[in-house]
């Protein structure tokens, strides 16, 4: 995927999306809808539902964009984290819909390094040699909540952790995940 290297695009667009600038969105769209349409697809695995998830995502761009830089995260980031929680929250109804009690299918689609839509293997290397460095219960969780799209409930319930305990263990993961991604 290629969305580092247009950041400062990205931002300059967010910025104008949030005063209001049909225009600017878009030239967002134009600038990262294919790459965003793309994550969608690989995550849901069905073209038509990754395009309403892509409308979905706009739309929460154009009602949020002012509230992008307020979380600290880069642009790019905040698209496709918009996109991959967008594309779990459609996994999550269509397994209430259909009735599937397993675990939702992404793990091996997410990680996959010879996978043609994962956005590189090297990230993918790089996050799995990240998440060994975890405690491995807490290297399951974050798989758990990330690929699976398990919430806190669901991972209590796994664990026999609760409340504020969890959510420190999983707040140290991602601190040390972070961390790990940015050496």
């Amino acid at each position: 995927m290629q969305l580092q290297p247009k950041s400062s695009e990205i931002e300059t667009l967010l910025t104008e999306v949030a005063k209001g600038d049909h225009r600017a969105l878009r030239g967002l769209y134009d600038c990262v809808g294919a790459d965003l349409y793309g994550v969608a697809v690989y995550l849901v695995e069905d073209e038509s539902a990754a395009s309403n998830i892509l409308t979905d995502v706009f739309e929460r761009v154009w009602q949020m964009a002012g509230m992008m830089r307020a979380n600290g995260v880069p642009p790019h980031v905040w698209l496709l984290t918009l996109t991959r929680d967008t594309a779990v929250a459609h996994l999550r109804q269509q397994r209430r819909n259909t009735g599937i009690p397993a675990a939702l299918d992404i793990t091996e689609r997410l990680y996959a390094t010879d996978a043609p839509n994962a956005g590189g293997s090297a990230e993918a290397v790089q996050l799995q040699a990240c998440l060994l460095e975890l405690p491995p219960d807490r290297a399951s969780w974050m798989e758990r909540a990330f690929k699976a799209g398990m919430t806190y409930a669901d991972l209590a319930e796994i664990t026999g952790k609760q409340g504020g305990e969890l959510r420190a263990a999983l707040r140290r993961s991602v601190l040390q995940l972070r961390e790990c991604l940015s050496r």
